[in-house]
């Protein structure tokens, strides 16, 4: 079966999650958008933790600025949320 004919009989939402996961991967192989941004939003957001200042809302709109500088095609608010919000649980 060629690949054009098994991207058809996937479902759109196959499709999306292995999308989302060769983001993720694309982000967790980068040392340098790891050190440059994910650590120091972790910190971040832990202190916010201790602070009682974290709410789950903010975690997710601070992930975005690591999912929006990856993604350089034209992606749904949507998916970029959804791939910030695996981000946030994995490091967070």
């Amino acid at each position: 079966m060629s690949l054009p004919a098994l991207t058809k009989l996937l479902k759109r939402e196959d499709y999306d999650k292995v999308e989302l996961e060769n983001l993720i991967n694309k982000i967790d192989g980068n040392e340098e958008v790891i050190s440059n941004q994910v650590e120091p939003i972790i910190k971040n957001l832990k202190r916010k933790q201790e602070n009682g200042t974290y709410n789950e809302q903010v975690g997710i709109k601070t992930f975005r600025y690591v999912v929006d500088n990856q993604i350089k095609s034209t992606v749904s608010e949507e998916f970029r949320n959804e791939v910030a919000a695996h981000l946030l649980s994995k490091y967070l």
